[in-house]
């Protein structure tokens, strides 16, 4: 376990809570190697899967370079179709493992995967690139004070 977050909304409403992890003796400068990551995020409130598929879509076409973006998009776009609504206690968890690809589960049941670490290290940017979704929770998820 790297770091610990939660995220909040408008600096009011708890959204949800986060764990990153990297495989041992890495540390967590190293998360766009391409090495084993875990991300997992426990739900407070309920968001339909089309919310997670347009914010990803939205965060990735800012966050990254045009030929980087148009590099994933295929992929992300098929990635997003995976996401389902989710309401208080769902977990989503992302994987990346080098073999396999990044890969989709909510609450346990695996619901897809993508492949090449460019597409790993553009999704977990979202929480943790240069321009995150909250600048605090990626900090927080990076802290390496859990480990």
């Amino acid at each position: 376990l790297t770091g610990v977050a939660v995220l909040k909304w408008a600096m009011l409403f708890d959204v949800y809570a986060g764990g990153f992890y990297l495989p041992t003796g890495h540390s967590p400068e190293s998360w766009t190697d391409d090495v084993a990551k875990h991300l997992e995020l426990s739900y407070f409130r309920e968001i339909p899967g089309k919310g997670f598929a347009d914010a990803s879509i939205e965060l990735l076409q800012k966050n990254l370079a045009a030929r980087n973006y148009a590099a994933i998009e295929e992929r992300l776009i098929e990635f997003c179709d995976l996401f389902k609504d989710v309401k208080p206690g769902d977990r989503y968890s992302i994987t990346y493992r080098p073999e396999v690809g990044t890969e989709l589960r909510l609450n346990g049941e695996l619901l897809g995967a993508s492949p090449g670490s460019d597409f790993a290290t553009a999704y977990f940017g979202i929480w943790l690139g240069d321009n995150p979704i909250s600048t605090s929770f990626r900090d927080r998820l990076l802290s390496n004070e859990s480990a």
